[in-house]
């Protein structure tokens, strides 16, 4: 669990709650429940510390000493449930930014589900983590590590809980239309002509980045993995920008660093700024994704390096959708097939 971590956020969180209420409710509340709830929080995260510290101490201990430790931890594992419960009912009666209060919230869902995981208690674990889910908490790399919860992570429920959460952050990505007209007519690297109405049926992924770009080169084992899950069914497009370099040399550094990062998806080297006109508000932002869905719109963009579930995520929501109903287009044709 991350505690300190954790405690330092909450303190951030809670400043800004506190700074979003109303100037009259404000000045009376402020130095009352703002400051309590903070107080409780750091009061509930000290239990869970010397919980766990207890936990440690009755690894080594003799078997009376252990079973002490053990019974100490779990009462103090029950104080941070109930001061978080303490404070989930403060927070119903205090005023001001909905959305700060929903981070507090899901932290106090979240350490209660640890806490009750710990102490063996499932269905209290699991019940308080989806509460932690609906409340926004979505640290899906910290939940996939967090040896808290190994008591409950085969639990069907709480698998089932996990993956809803994620198709519903997936849908809530996509605009319900198409953000912008796009159009895709490139030759890659290989010679392939790449064409959008030739894609229908399939998710397509068009990422606008760069070798020389730590944030994209980051974000590739990332779509090396949903190429492996997805197939056939998507296709990705590198839109390589190489600081306007071109040329046979570019080129045959390009397809070596392609190689060796397993990128096994079409590359086009861009060498013209203006290509870039074709995605709204592009300020040189390294990389910049569209998403694109099965009747060729542009559904989703996001900009920067994004964690594999959040890919994951949109990738699933856009396959999830029907087929179009309308036959494809007669393919354009090209200097070779379409091997992704």
């Amino acid at each position: 669990m991350r505690r300190t971590p954790f405690l330092g956020w909450t303190t951030a969180i809670v400043a800004a709650l506190l700074f979003a209420l109303p100037a009259p409710v404000r000045a009376q509340e402020e130095d009352n429940e703002g400051e309590k709830i903070q107080e409780m929080l750091q009061q509930a995260m000290e239990h869970m510390t010397a919980a766990g510290g207890l936990m440690e101490k009755a690894k080594g201990a003799a078997p009376a000493d252990a079973d002490k430790a053990k019974a100490e931890a779990s009462t103090r594992w029950d104080q941070a449930c109930e001061t978080y419960g303490q404070i989930l009912e403060r927070l119903q009666n205090l005023s001001g930014n909905d959305e700060a209060k929903a981070e507090v919230r899901g932290l106090c869902h979240y350490n209660t589900a640890c806490a009750r995981a710990l102490q063996g208690r499932k269905e209290e674990a699991i019940t308080a983590f989806g509460a932690s889910l609906d409340d926004g908490f979505d640290d899906w790399d910290h939940i996939a590590k967090d040896t808290d919860l190994d008591s409950i992570r085969k639990e069907p429920r709480f698998v089932q809980l996990i993956e809803r959460a994620k198709a519903a952050a997936g849908a809530e990505a996509l605009s319900p239309n198409a953000m912008f007209a796009y159009e895709l007519g490139v030759t890659t690297i290989d010679g392939q002509t790449i064409n959008l109405a030739d894609l229908r049926g399939k998710v397509v992924v068009v990422d606008y980045w760069g070798t020389w770009c730590p944030p994209c080169k980051a974000e590739i084992p990332h779509f090396v993995k949903l190429k492996e899950e997805f197939g056939d069914k998507l296709v990705i497009v590198g839109m390589t920008w190489e600081n306007g370099e071109g040329g046979p040399e570019t080129v045959e550094k390009l397809k070596k660093f392609a190689q060796e990062n397993k990128m096994t998806w079409p590359l086009v080297l861009l060498t013209d700024r203006t290509a870039f006109q074709k995605v709204p508000d592009f300020r040189g932002q390294f990389p910049t994704t569209l998403f694109i869905d099965k009747q060729g719109r542009v559904r989703a963009k996001e900009i920067g390096l994004q964690d594999l579930d959040a890919l994951r995520a949109i990738v699933q929501a856009l396959d999830a959708e029907p087929a179009p109903t309308a036959p494809a287009p007669a393919p354009s044709g090209g200097t070779g097939g379409t091997p992704f």
